[in-house]
Formats: structure tokens, sequence, C-alpha cells
């Protein structure tokens, strides 16, 4: 296991290293003080949207995910063995585990407290080892499984999420517009040779990447077994071969009719690139962009008019390969949608460089940036490390706390003000949500000074 280079974000004290394995395989760990426990993540690209490509029924990498993670294996073969292996006694720690299936991704973890980490390694082994003959006889059992997690899911027309990704793309079918556990009719086609060959295709022959998160130095023994566990893995040399489908960014606004809705949800949607290599200043330049919108929406709209009830901005990285999505969203009475979007566009064109101009602006600018040089104590996040570390997955740059504190201590409220002109020529999406069928939302949003101004109209 060879060591790239290391590097400790000062505000938390946790220090972090990146390896490589022969293979090409990276290995992330993030050595955190404040943790007893060992926690190990693999990350395979071989979720959903990888289906398609490799000419196997929606839900695929799903219906793999559970047949790995969830039965009897080389080491373990029964599900008595499973469990015994995993149920913790007085002189040994449970551990425990989980799969997830993204659109991007299949996540394998396992954790507990650090003197359980060997059996951990070995659970995560085992389950990646995975004998391909066992999966005739646990096909139909997870068959069954997965047909009734399906039933919980809403129709599509019913499903807001599902409606949502098919608006970004403008109802145009990709791989990012299926569903990610598939459909009935998906699922019930699903064979085994599906399973073995996105199993021996996708899974193990792509890139993958693998973290730890300890509050101490691995040890000899953990540091063999990560090595061992890379193994499994054979990433071709080729150059990586996907579908990206583009967003489909032309000025659009969607209403969708959510029955069980009260009140009415709006969102402005944004698109962002991916840089392999991080741009620290526009980087702390949207997280106080995020934090100052934050803050006037609750003053202005909320405090002052009265006309919202809560407002957040966001970023989603798993809905697409090459960009992601910055959004603002909003909840009001439906009676106030006219006067919010008055009130946005008056925030946008006026009240940003006001608020930024006074006394109180300059208060709130002063201590948003205290706020990123010294952080508070945050809560301790099993996944730290494997957030942290996702980037390596595509060669791209971790995030390096102190480099972006050096950044921010040199940021004055003009830059603030120029990031956020720039951000705002942008065109964005529209989205609204409530319980009518008709299209009056969209109306009054076409005829006011905010959708007008952002679609430059």
């Amino acid at each position: 296991m060879k060591k790239l280079y290391s590097f400790t974000d000062s505000p938390t004290k946790i220090e972090h290293t990146i390896y490589e394995l022969d293979n090409g395989v990276k290995v992330f760990h993030a050595k955190n003080p404040s943790s007893i426990e060992y926690v190990l993540s693999v990350i395979v690209k071989a979720g959903s949207v990888f289906e398609n490509i490799n000419n196997v029924p929606h839900g695929t990498a799903h219906f793999l995910e559970h047949i790995l993670a969830g039965n009897p294996n080389k080491m373990l073969k029964s599900k008595y063995e499973m469990d015994e292996f995993r149920a913790g006694t007085k002189t040994d720690p449970k551990i425990h585990y989980n799969a997830v299936t993204y659109k991007k991704y299949i996540h394998f973890f396992s954790y507990g407290n650090e003197k359980g980490s060997r059996r951990i390694n070995k659970w995560i082994k085992a389950t990646l080892d995975y004998p391909v003959e066992n999966i005739p006889k646990y096909i139909e059992k997870e068959r069954k499984i997965i047909l009734a997690e399906q039933s919980r899911k809403n129709k599509d027309e019913f499903d807001s999420y599902f409606q949502f990704i098919r608006f970004l793309y403008n109802n145009k079918n990709n791989s990012f517009t299926s569903r990610v556990i598939g459909e009935k009719k998906d699922i019930k086609e699903i064979s085994v040779e599906n399973i073995k060959k996105f199993f021996k295709n996708q899974l193990l022959n792509q890139r993958s990447i693998i973290t730890v998160q300890t509050g101490r130095d691995l040890k000899q023994l953990e540091i063999k077994d990560i090595e061992h566990i890379g193994k499994l893995f054979k990433p071709k040399k080729t150059k990586e071969k996907y579908i990206n489908p583009q967003f489909i960014k032309e000025k659009r606004a969607h209403h969708f009719t959510n029955n069980q809705a009260e009140g009415l949800y709006f969102s402005l949607i944004f698109f962002q690139p991916y840089h392999k290599k991080i741009n620290y200043k526009e980087r702390v330049l949207r997280r106080l962009l995020r934090s100052l919108i934050n803050k006037i929406s609750f003053d202005y709209l909320r405090e002052d008019l009265g006309l919202i009830y809560s407002s957040k901005t966001y970023t989603n990285f798993y809905l697409n390969c090459e960009e992601e999505l910055v959004v603002y969203e909003t909840f009001m009475q439906p009676r106030n949608f006219d006067k919010t979007l008055t009130a946005l566009n008056d925030i946008i064109n006026n009240k940003l460089e006001e608020f930024l101009n006074s006394k109180e602006g300059e208060i709130w600018f002063e201590s948003a940036v205290s706020s990123y040089i010294f952080p508070q104590n945050l809560p301790y996040q099993t996944n730290y490390a494997e957030q942290k570390g996702l980037p390596l997955i595509e060669n791209y740059e971790i995030f390096e706390a102190d480099k972006a504190i050096g950044i921010a201590s040199t940021i004055n409220i003009d830059n603030i003000l120029e990031y956020s002109n720039k951000f705002f020529k942008k065109t964005p999406l529209f989205w609204i949500e409530s319980d009518r069928k008709d299209d009056k939302y969209i109306k009054i949003l076409k005829q006011s000074k905010l959708y007008n101004r952002l679609c430059n109209d």
C-alpha cells in the first residue's frame, strides 16, 4: 500500500492519508481523534446508471447488492454463521453492516468498536469475494424481498422525486431517469446471468475506492486486510465507458401535483460543473452566498414579510456524472406565491447588495467568515471518511479545510457581491409542488419579474 500524500484539517484535527494499491485502487484513511470506531467502506462505480451499457435490466445493480450483502458466501456458509459472526460477546464487540445502491455507486460498509476491526475487514472481504455459484440459490428469495420493497414506492405519476429527475432531463429517457430499484417488470426479468454479468463486468472491473475511519493509526494486520480486499478488483486500464446524459438547461418550469400537499413548495435549480481541481475561492464564495441567501430569506421573507415558513440551499451531485445541482427551495402558503416571487426578485436585484453595504451586513460577513475559520464541534459521522474520500473515485481533488480557511481570510464583501451577480446570471429551472391540478402557478411564475429576470427575457 503506497502512501501518496497526507494532510490534516486543523479545525477538526482529523488526519487524512491517501494510499494507492498496486492495481490502482485508492485507499483513504481518516484518523479522527473523536472516534472509538473502526469504519470500513468500499465504494464501486457500479450504480444503476451502468445498467444500460451492460445491457441488463434496470434494477440489476440493486439486485446484485442484495445478493452480495445479505447471503451466505465462501467464508460464512449459512445465515446462522453470518449472524454469529456479527454478534457481540463479553470479549468481542458487535459489528454492523449495510450496503446501498445509488445511481452512480454501490457502497458496502461495516463498522463497530475498533476492537472488532479484523472481523469488519473479513466481513467486507467475504461480501465482495462472492461465489457466483451461490447466486441461483438466493435469487428468488431476494426477488421477493425486492418486489416487496418496490411495492412501497409511489406510482410514477405520484412520485415527486422521480418526476423531478425526469424534469431535469426534460422527460428524455436515460440511465439517470430510471429507478435504482427498477420497475416490477424489470425485477421479474432479472436473471442469474444478468447478475453474474454485472458483477464481473462492472463491479469487479471498474473503478473503486476503499475508505476507513479510525481514532488511531492503522495496524499492520489491518493494512494487509485492506490490501487483500483491494486485490479483489481488477480495474480496466482502458478509458472508462459510460453514457453521461446532459441536463436540459433551456428555461423551463414545471408544476407537480402533490395531492397530499397543504402548502406550496418552490425551488430554483442552478447547475454547477465538476472540476477535478478545486477552485477554493469559488468554493468559499459559494458557501458564503448560500449562507447569505438563507439569512436574508429568513429575515426578510419570513420574519419581516411573513411570506414563507422556511427556506434552504443545498447541493446534489448524485444526478449526473459531470455536474451538480445547486438548489434554493422554500415553502409557503399558496396565496403568498406571487408576493414571494416579487420579494425574491427584490432580494436578487437589491436586498443582497443593500444588506452587504449596511452595518448589519458587515457584522454578518465578519461572523460568517469567522464561523468558517473557527468552526464548532460537528456530530460524529460514521460515513465521514466515505463522503470526504468519495472524489478519489473520479480522480478528483479532496477538499482540504486549511486551504479553504486561507482563502476565506482574504475574502471581502465586494468578492461576494461580484460572485452573486455572476451566479444569478445563470438561467435556472423552476419547480413547483402543490395540490392544484391546473397551471395557475406556472402562469403566475411566468408573469413574474423574477422569472423574466433569471431567464433574461
